[in-house]
């Protein structure tokens, strides 16, 4: 198994521990999603640090991980009081991380599809038109079910890329994340 695959596995099983633990102590089942853009970030990190002659391949995908976690409200609760968070929330601050998080998935794909093929061209057209298309609809769960449309072409195409276990955990965690939403 490579160490790719390892660290973005060790990155599921560190949510999976959580919710198992949580689930001991109360009683009940939680997808903690707050705390997947972290994992997905630190998993970016470590996939650079241990191979670092693929680094610009993974640039795209560690920016939209960095931007995933100024978008998660956890990322304030450390260093900001509930009045200033709520202040902040209100401003354009979310909104701008969110567009310039819908524009880095525009990089992910071309970076991870490519563009040399007409195979490739196609794909990330049509990719790019299903990811508008999920964004234009007001319901949560069909943005966060991109990434597992995503990696499900990457599978079925056969195409290679160094952030491929990234991708799948991105994939996984926002299909948990949609799962969640959509029981609740």
């Amino acid at each position: 198994m490579e160490r790719s695959v390892k660290i973005a596995l060790i990155g599921f099983l560190v949510a999976v521990v959580f919710s198992v633990m949580f689930f001991f102590e109360s009683g009940s089942i939680i997808i903690p999603h707050p705390l997947f853009s972290f994992l997905l970030l630190a998993v970016v990190i470590s996939m650079i640090y241990q191979n670092k002659t693929v680094v610009e391949p993974l640039i795209p995908l560690l920016i939209l991980a960095v931007l995933r976690c100024l978008n998660n409200p956890l990322s304030y609760t450390f260093f900001m009081t509930e009045s200033s968070y709520d202040t902040l929330s209100q401003g354009m601050y979310f909104d701008v991380i969110s567009i310039l998080e819908f524009i880095t998935v525009f990089g992910v794909l071309g970076f991870t599809v490519g563009w040399t093929s007409l195979k490739q061209k196609i794909l990330f057209i049509g990719l790019s038109v299903l990811f508008i298309g999920v964004h234009v609809f007001s319901n949560t769960v069909f943005p966060s079910l991109f990434m597992g449309v995503f990696v499900l072409c990457l599978f079925v195409l056969k195409i290679e890329h160094p952030s491929k276990p990234a991708l799948i955990l991105m994939a996984v965690f926002d299909v948990l994340t949609s799962y969640d939403i959509f029981l609740r």
